[in-house]
């Protein structure tokens, strides 16, 4: 199972009072989720081994920093990165053969990054502005969101594919599934378009429309989500827009590689209490679906459901004994992992991931990581996956990449370092 969460900055529309989904970092105004991460933690100093610098401009010694990991094994890996460049910064792709202990440089891809250039206003047309990495063989690799790019040499070098922008993108099996849409911004609503390929064509084949649905932010991401479970069950959660009027999250699933299509009640709804919604979900094999809620009542209170026929019916909404929650993986079944939504802001920050191997019943602490969110351009707790049943990451802060291989209990932490 493999759950990523983007670094990327939506843009958001106040005109429009869009929100994004959790898994982005909040910029003009929070989503449900993200509004209820917790507040700067004091430190009595910082964290050894990591260096804190001013935000602008960024010196030569800064970074690099880490957006998004893709992995097609236990040890083969690719990072997209920000790295300093006549005071800015610039995108970077950097590979590892050995699980992420060491990194090497790849050809700068001909793009921009989302996350520094819509702030410029530099990603109005979205064309080249990227925010994900996603590998589907060795070779075969793209940069999307909203902009996609191809790589058929293992990152030496890329490639621009006419597209409608991309929204998310997964690859299992030798196929590679995207979501596209026909616009961003106001008005709305937008038309998502669910697509597959085999990997490294451009000819893709519809296997699902959805008119009128949320509204996406002009250049948002993550608004809405891929979720594989091998090559043949599909999860697509469209998360809700409460400033938008649309609160509740929407799951569609497709059982048989995207040939037929359900729509699934939100999990999380409460019957009481208007808000409550899904704002995470995560797969495993044998049908096992989790669902990581906010609490609009009690926004402290993080709850999950889990279900082991693929989300047709439901377990009991059990509490997550966390302050904060935004990101969920299970890798495997009745094993959850639960980590804080990305954040960013200023002040130390102190990040923290739990653990359950019951299902939900019980929670542990399993690691902790801390960040001076005033020198992490790109924020905290920025992608959470596992590539099977043992091994995993966790990206706590822009410069660390904290790795298991015991399904989450014990994680060793690494410097992002390349070269």
């Amino acid at each position: 199972m493999r759950l990523r969460f983007l670094a990327g900055i939506a843009v958001l529309t106040a005109a429009c009072g869009t929100v994004d989904h959790a898994s982005t970092t909040p910029t003009l105004a929070p989503s449900a989720a993200s509004a209820t991460s917790p507040s700067a933690t004091p430190s009595p100093a910082s964290p050894p081994g990591k260096d804190y610098l001013p935000p602008t401009p960024y010196p030569a010694s800064a970074g690099p920093y880490v957006i998004d990991l893709t992995w097609v094994g236990d040890s083969m890996g690719w990072a997209l990165a920000a790295v300093p460049c006549a005071g800015q910064l610039c995108p970077a792709v950097a590979a590892t053969t050995d699980g992420g202990v060491t990194w090497q440089p790849l050809p700068s891809p001909p793009v921009s990054l989302y996350a520094i250039a819509a702030a410029q206003g530099d990603c109005e047309q979205g064309d080249n502005c990227v925010s994900h990495i996603r590998f589907a063989t060795s070779k075969i690799g793209y940069l999307f969101g909203p902009g996609l790019f191809m790589t058929v040499d293992g990152g030496e070098s890329w490639h621009e594919v006419t597209s409608l922008p991309v929204e998310t993108l997964e690859a299992a099996g030798g196929d590679v599934f995207r979501v596209v849409y026909d616009h961003g911004g106001c008005p709305g609503p937008c038309n998502r378009t669910v697509e597959e390929a085999p990997a490294g064509s451009n000819s893709w084949q519809t296997l699902l429309q959805i008119p009128g649905s949320l509204q996406i932010p002009e250049g948002a991401l993550d608004t809405a989500t891929l979720i594989l479970q091998g090559s043949q069950t599909i999860y697509l959660p469209i998360y809700g827009n409460p400033a938008g009027g649309e609160p509740f999250t929407t799951l569609f699933r497709s059982l048989d590689g995207g040939q037929t299509w359900q729509e699934l009640a939100d999990p999380c709804v409460s019957k009481t209490v208007l808000g409550d919604s899904a704002i995470d979900f995560a797969a495993a094999p044998g049908g096992y679906l989790a669902a990581l809620c906010f609490a609009n009542g009690d926004p402290g209170a993080p709850a999950v459901l889990t279900s082991g026929t693929s989300g047709s019916s439901w377990g009991a909404r059990l509490p997550v004994s966390v302050s904060s929650a935004g990101l969920i993986a299970a890798p495997s079944s009745g094993t959850l992992v639960v980590g804080p939504a990305t954040t960013s802001g200023g002040g130390p920050y102190t990040s923290s991931l739990s653990v359950s191997t019951d299902g939900g019943l019980d929670w542990a602490t399993a690691t902790t990581d801390q960040v001076n969110l005033s020198a992490a351009p790109l924020g905290a707790s920025l992608y959470l996956g596992f590539e099977d049943a043992m091994t995993g990451r966790w990206v706590g802060d822009d410069q660390t990449i904290l790795t298991t291989t015991d399904s989450g209990t014990n994680r060793t932490a690494r410097p992002f370092v390349i070269g």
